[in-house]
């Protein structure tokens, strides 16, 4: 009787892991719209936003969803009135709180040597290397990642790069698609107008 029921206990935990959605930090959730972000963060600032003209993009200087854990210049991205991805590029310490939350992420770890010249004169190699924390969210379309990497520069100092984000992917394919398609009817544009420029050529 004992063992069925460590075993129903055990299942019960196993299928909540398996159905745990990740879909944004604290209160700030993947969905909402620009007009509910203001009402949660009125002093949220706009930002640049590189997708010319089709997302915009907003920014809390900090952010505490719980006490104890922050997140320093999080971008908030929009499309079509709905956010579809969060992310910063500073160093947070969000990635101990999902691994108390969410367990272990998947890790990706990657090397990479590189050749440097000293002020002697000698070859030194040195090696970038790269860490990449990825969490089941539950749900296909989302990523949820902490990337933690140090690359050298060209006098070989290592300079440390740190992101953290939740995005919809789904929405960010459309997103890349678009600007191709955009790019592409442009380039064409512009060809045809040097085209009829040498008509007479």
């Amino acid at each position: 009787m004992k063992r069925m029921l460590l075993f129903c206990l055990l299942t019960c935990i196993t299928l909540l892991a398996k159905s745990q959605i990740i879909n944004g930090v604290g209160v700030i959730k993947l969905g909402m719209t620009i007009s509910e972000i203001k009402e949660q963060f009125p002093d949220i600032k706009e930002s640049d936003d590189f997708n010319k003209g089709i997302t915009k993009t907003f920014v809390l200087s900090k952010y505490i969803p719980v006490d104890g854990y922050y997140i320093d210049d999080f971008y908030l991205s929009f499309y079509n009135d709905s956010l579809y991805a969060m992310y910063t590029i500073n160093q947070t310490n969000i990635y101990e709180a999902f691994k108390i939350k969410y367990g272990e992420p998947k890790i990706e770890h990657n090397t990479t040597p590189k050749e440097y010249i000293n002020g002697l004169g000698n070859t030194i190699i040195k090696e970038d290397e790269s860490f990449k924390f990825e969490w089941n969210t539950g749900n296909p379309d989302i990523i949820c990642y902490y990337n933690d990497q140090v690359k050298h520069n060209s006098s070989g100092k290592p300079i440390r790069y740190v992101s953290f984000g939740i995005e919809n992917q789904r929405i960010f394919q459309e997103i890349k698609a678009i600007l191709t398609n955009k790019k592409e009817k442009q380039q064409k544009e512009e060809k045809e107008k040097i085209l009829k420029k040498l008509e007479s050529l």
